[in-house]
């Protein structure tokens, strides 16, 4: 029977709504826990109270102990979700425009060594690379001037040799003696 109590004590304790109107009575009610935890029952007599019990009954009525809270909690327990998503949304629209600002600050922000070297690095061996294509690419472009040039030496003696061989031949020829 006693665990069945606390089960059933735990269970509405971990109501959100009772919850709520627990910490929403209290704001409301401040005084109350003043006076039981500060006043003694001198105290409460020189502030014109018969005791701490008059006193609570003074401060505490049916709009102020029951009304108020639970209109206080239950705006908190359909309020809370809502509000607590569009702070999710702000926060996200927030990160995002600070994301951004992040990529464009940092495009002009100092490199680290490490980062540094190993782009040096890549720099270098590209630079290498088209160095080797660049002498290559010449050698290929020598090549084909030497050719060129043999191929104009071979063209003009063909030339000539035609030239020759046409007039060996218009020796030959029987009109050429008469």
């Amino acid at each position: 029977m006693l665990k069945e109590f606390f089960k059933e004590l735990k269970l509405r304790l971990s109501n959100p709504l009772f919850t709520s109107f627990i910490i929403s009575w209290s704001i409301i009610n401040w005084k109350v826990w003043i006076c039981l935890f500060k006043y003694s029952t001198s105290e409460t007599s020189l502030d014109g109270f018969k005791s701490p019990i008059h006193l609570i009954s003074s401060v505490v009525s049916f709009k102020s102990g029951f009304i108020q809270p639970l209109l206080l909690a239950a705006l908190y327990v359909i309020l809370w979700p809502i509000l607590k998503n569009l702070i999710h949304v702000f926060n996200a629209k927030i990160d995002t425009i600070g994301g951004n600002w992040i990529v464009k600050i940092s495009n002009k922000r100092a490199v680290p060594i490490e980062v540094y070297l190993s782009q040096k690095a890549e720099r270098d061996r590209a630079e290498s690379a088209l160095l080797e294509e660049l002498q290559s690419q010449s050698h290929y472009k020598a090549e084909t001037v030497r050719l060129n040039n043999d191929l104009n030496d071979l063209t003009r003696r063909y030339n000539e040799e035609s030239s020759a061989a046409r007039r060996i031949q218009s020796y030959s020829d029987v009109s050429f003696y008469n």
